[in-house]
């Protein structure tokens, strides 16, 4: 501890020398009191306001503490259903004892946390094996946020090794440089088992169209069976073939081809028959579930040259199936009217005017989204009064910008991936000037030149009377998915920007004074999550009256709710629905009158715990191998914990904390003040004086 003043010691000096003056002409007055009464009094008043003088000189007080931290030992358990499933005693009985006898016995050493992880990561929640999915990636994001820069000891992982979502763990980035110890749960005994391995498809299809289903089927030690595989709609045989097994690791693909002839949810259910002697038969059979919508949308892509932008832009669009892409020259003949969003490319240009094109464009009413570079002449895009100025002076000029996300920004909702790589992204060739967007631009990304985040608009959108239209103010996007996937092996960061932008600026101008936002399909570890807005007849978010909101099953069983009330909109979580078809129906009473919205969906069941029977120990000690780890098995838990207890690396760490705050605000100040004042009194009060 340290005391500290703003001043220099001269002050102190000076306040011990008041308070004595003030003290000697107390003695020299105070004729009333004893000589030894004056004296205490001069003294205990000398001291008082020295104490008093000194605290208005704001003097501070500096501590130290110093705190030990115990090195974290962190036991990730497994808890999904296929550990109950490969061994029901290890899982129920000693796999939990195994766990709180690590816990006891280590807690003198390290400080341990038990996490329980499947499709999701939980701490402090019982471990009953009933996670639907499991998911290595999202355990190893959870430790790097929890855990990054903590005294991080050891992290024990439990599990049979199988995963069905997220990324292989061997390859994943953990940030702290912790071992990892792996128990390898599970049987690795291959049994007679017939597999529906996996069923691949698009969610989304399109009337009168035919689209695509592979099978994958696997037969283990099934050589020379015979089985069949259908696929049917209501019991409606739509796909059936006769199969044989050829040899006791056999493995095939099945390409099914089916008609979409009815809009709406269309459920499948695969399936394989059984045979004798199977290890299980929850494996032989899945349902899924696709979307038939009446038509894609369409985008014209208009552009002043070839550039490598236009066919990133139209792989993007494609991939997500809801869009259909052509690309043109801005001198071709293309009927505008028949698109739904035109994307124009460096126009207008100084050998491409686009004046004439983009009145064609306007007067459909089509919104369009503008993606400046090096080739774009500004001056003549003032003139088409789209949105957008640029005040540039002098000869044409680029600036390489980096994406600045705003994070005020609202029209639609991102991913957080996108908020975590996009800073990363590579820069955009931005045309060097001043940007004065018109009206009320919705910024979504700023400009950002090398480390200084500057007020220029790099990706926003506007909207002139009912059109809308949006401006990428640079060229070179065609970087971001390669940089992407060389990056995390994906390139949905990417596809999600060009898609939402497009879908945002496409999409129709809804006039309904009663919206409803939720998604067609579900799956069942997920909850049923609706929004819903409400409009007056000036068409101003209210939220005055009550919106319920009904969910019919197939059974016609009817589960009511009420939406919860938020400034300016309406939420509701469901939670957790079983798989199935479900009905929907919502009403608010708004004045005089009552509005209604109806529609579908569909909840889809996860069996992918069910598909793998066989544990996966090789992952389990090339992740161990990959942290300077080993593998053990559940027999030999004991060792494991010796081990820890005799590793003279895994230390304690002690943090220092230095902290200032003002002296006067300490409780003992305040109690020798009143001490003073209080012995002061006594003294006048015993001489008869107040």
């Amino acid at each position: 501890m340290q005391l500290i003043t703003e001043s220099s010691a001269w002050w102190a000096i000076g306040c011990l020398l008041l308070g004595a003056g003030y003290a000697f002409l107390l003695y020299g007055k105070s004729s009333i009191f004893t000589p030894w009464l004056r004296r205490s009094l001069a003294l205990f008043r000398a001291i008082t306001v020295a104490l008093i003088a000194f605290l208005l000189l704001s003097p501070l007080i500096r501590t130290i503490s110093r705190e030990k931290e115990k090195p974290l030992l962190i036991i990730a358990a497994d808890n999904s259903e296929s550990i109950r499933m490969s061994d029901t005693a290890v899982a129920l009985t000693t796999m939990p004892a195994a766990y709180a006898t690590m816990r006891e016995k280590l807690s003198d050493k390290f400080d341990v946390h038990l996490l329980s992880f499947s499709d999701r990561v939980d701490e402090g929640k019982p471990i009953d094996y009933r996670g639907q999915q499991t998911d290595f990636g999202n355990l190893i994001q959870e430790l790097n946020a929890r855990y990054t820069n903590r005294n991080v000891g050891a992290i024990v992982v439990a599990s049979d090794g199988l995963y069905n979502k997220g990324g292989n763990p061997v390859y994943a980035t953990l940030d702290t440089k912790a071992p990892i110890y792996t128990i390898a749960l599970g049987d690795t005994t291959v049994q007679k088992d017939l597999i529906l391995s996996a069923v691949n498809f698009n969610k989304i299809v399109y009337l009168g169209n035919s689209f695509p289903v592979e099978v994958s089927v696997d037969a283990r030690e099934c050589s020379g069976a015979n089985f069949t595989l259908t696929v049917s709609q209501d019991s409606v045989v739509l796909f059936s073939r006769a199969m044989t097994a050829s040899g006791n690791r056999y493995r095939t693909k099945v390409p099914v081809l089916l008609d979409a002839k009815k809009k709406g949810m269309m459920r499948l259910k695969v399936s394989l028959t059984e045979i004798s002697g199977e290890a299980t038969t929850v494996n032989n059979a899945r349902e899924i579930i696709i979307e038939v919508r009446e038509s894609k949308e369409k985008i014209l892509v208009l552009a002043n040259a070839p550039h490598p932008d236009l066919g990133a832009i139209k792989s993007l669009l494609e991939s997500s199936l809801n869009y259909e892409v052509d690309v043109h020259m801005v001198d071709d003949d293309v009927k505008v009217a028949e698109y739904n969003l035109v994307i124009s490319h460096n126009l207008p240009s100084s050998r491409n005017s686009f004046e004439n094109r983009y009145k064609e464009i306007k007067s459909t009413g089509l919104p369009v989204l503008f993606i400046l570079g090096n080739q774009t002449l500004l001056p003549a895009l003032n003139q088409l009064d789209a949105g957008l100025s640029v005040v540039s002076s002098g000869p044409s000029r680029s600036n390489p910008v980096q994406i600045a996300m705003n994070a005020g920004f609202s029209l639609f909702t991102l991913d957080e991936k996108v908020k975590e790589r996009v800073g990363a992204f590579p820069p955009l060739s931005a045309p060097f000037g001043e940007y004065k967007p018109t009206g009320n631009p919705s910024v979504l990304f700023y400009q950002q030149i090398g480390a200084v985040k500057s007020n220029e608009p790099l990706l926003f959108f506007t909207q002139q009377e009912r059109t809308r239209n949006g401006f990428l103010c640079g060229e070179g996007c065609w970087r971001w998915p390669m940089s992407e996937f060389a990056e995390y092996g994906e390139q949905e960061v990417s596809r999600e920007l060009i898609v939402k932008s497009v879908q945002y600026l496409s999409v129709k101008d809804n006039r309904s004074k009663f919206r409803l936002a939720l998604k067609n399909s579900f799956n069942e570890n997920e909850p049923v999550v609706v929004d819903a807005e409400v409009y007056n007849d000036n068409y101003e978010l209210v939220t005055s009256p009550e919106v319920t909101f009904d969910i019919t099953d197939r059974n016609g069983k009817i589960f009511p709710f009420v939406f919860s009330k938020s400034d300016r909109s309406y939420n509701l979580n469901t939670g957790f629905l079983a798989p199935g078809d479900y009905r929907y129906a919502a009403a608010a009473d708004f004045g005089d009158h009552k509005l209604t919205a109806a529609g579908s969906f569909s909840v889809a069941e996860i069996s992918a715990e069910q598909t793998e029977t066989v544990a996966d120990h090789a992952m389990l000690a090339a992740l161990a191998k990959a942290h300077d780890g080993a593998m053990y098995s559940p027999g030999d838990i004991g060792q494991l914990t010796q081990r820890l207890l005799a590793d003279d690396q895994l230390k304690s760490v002690s943090y220092s904390q230095v902290k200032l705050q003002d002296l006067i605000n300490l409780k003992a100040i305040f109690y020798v003040l009143l001490m003073l004042l209080s012995v002061e009194w006594l003294l006048r009060k015993r001489a008869g004086s107040y």
